[in-house]
């Protein structure tokens, strides 16, 4: 049996460089930027082992950033000035090993963002802010891991995961994500070739 808290803090910079601020404009020069961004990302990791190596009970939680993708940065599809998106996101489990063929672990999580690029509320929106940086979303769900070794040099893994994504902008309500995906089922088999006939 043991406690254990495993605090972090990373330190995320970032570089964002464009060659245009504004659309092509045979009139006009043309006009870059650059911007320089410093994450400070805080993270940490609390879990007990209540019976050997075979019950542990864990929550984390943490910061993170990311930087906006290069297709919104674009001056006429987006927008040049965007800032990185921001999540603080948690998550608690329970891993139970019965043996070391087989493992289940349980966990349920949580996240909510901010900064998130979205369409710009305005119909008529300003050169080059096609988007903006005012969206927000969240998120909740369970997932299950099975991991089982079948003998032979044949291994077995199997996750299902069930998430409810919603996202929002200022002046509107909470709306299912359009990319959501409510039930995921992935399963995967590796088979390792005895020694006299690997390759």
């Amino acid at each position: 049996k043991g406690l254990s808290l495993e605090p972090g803090l990373r330190l995320e910079p970032s570089m964002v460089s464009g060659n245009r601020v504004l659309p092509v404009r045979p009139t006009e020069p043309r006009i870059g930027y650059s911007e320089l961004n410093w994450d400070l990302s805080p993270r940490g990791r609390l879990s007990y082992q209540v019976f050997r190596d075979v019950l542990t009970v864990y929550v984390a939680g943490g910061h993170y950033a990311q930087a906006p993708s290069s297709g919104d940065l674009s001056p006429v599809f987006g927008s040049p000035v965007l800032k990185s998106a921001k999540a603080w996101q948690l998550i608690s489990g329970v891993s139970i090993v019965p043996s070391r063929d087989v493992s289940l672990v349980i966990e349920g999580f949580a996240s909510r963002q901010s900064r998130l690029a979205v369409r710009a509320a305005s119909p008529t929106p300003a050169l080059a802010s096609l988007l903006e940086s005012n969206g927000e979303g969240r998120a909740v769900g369970l997932k299950l891991s099975l991991r089982a070794s079948l003998g032979k040099g044949v291994d077995g893994t199997a996750n299902y995961t069930f998430m409810e994504a919603d996202r929002s902008q200022p002046g509107q309500r909470w709306r299912a994500f359009d990319l959501d995906q409510p039930h995921t089922l992935r399963a995967a088999f590796r088979w390792q070739l005895p020694s006299r006939l690997s390759l």
